[in-house]
């Protein structure tokens, strides 16, 4: 599924997936967790263009853990909203339930770039007027911006 090798050392960044990244994590999670003699043996390293597994002492940063939670919820939202995409949205009932999933998500997520464009043409399908569509957005960012933004547009 994943096609490497044993015999694999590398794994060139254009080759590198969401499920290659968590298969790496998972295998040195594992090795760390057994208290295993090969956790020694492998570490992931990052390159300009390739990730390698090698010798070295199985180190990893708060932050590499980080980028890989990141991907993996990208990943997993990517996913969600193609199934999202694939329904038929003619129920008026979930229709709305749906406006208010994807507001919620467009107001707490690190969601990214892919992932919104996603969100937006589901928008379009959901509300199909231009000007009712505009007005939830707007509406959407003022609830995001909320207290925190003061109006100055009164004062004399």
């Amino acid at each position: 599924m994943l096609e490497l090798r044993v015999e694999d050392k590398t794994i060139p960044l254009k080759n590198l997936t969401i499920e290659t990244a968590i298969c790496c994590q998972a295998l040195l999670e594992f090795l760390q967790h057994t208290e295993s003699d090969e956790l020694d043996a492998y570490m992931l390293c990052g390159h300009a263009d390739a990730v390698q597994l090698h010798p070295a002492a199985g180190v990893r940063s708060v932050d590499d853990d980080g980028k890989l939670q990141k991907m993996y919820f990208q990943s997993m939202m990517q996913v969600l909203l193609e199934i999202v995409t694939s329904y038929d949205l003619d129920d008026e009932v979930g229709r709305e339930n749906l406006k208010k999933v994807l507001a919620e998500m467009l107001a707490c997520g690190d969601l990214g770039e892919g992932n919104v464009k996603t969100i937006m043409a589901i928008f379009e399908r959901l509300v199909g007027d231009v000007e009712e569509r505009f007005r939830f957005c707007v509406d959407l960012i003022n609830a995001i911006l909320g207290p925190s933004r003061a109006d100055v547009s009164n004062t004399s």
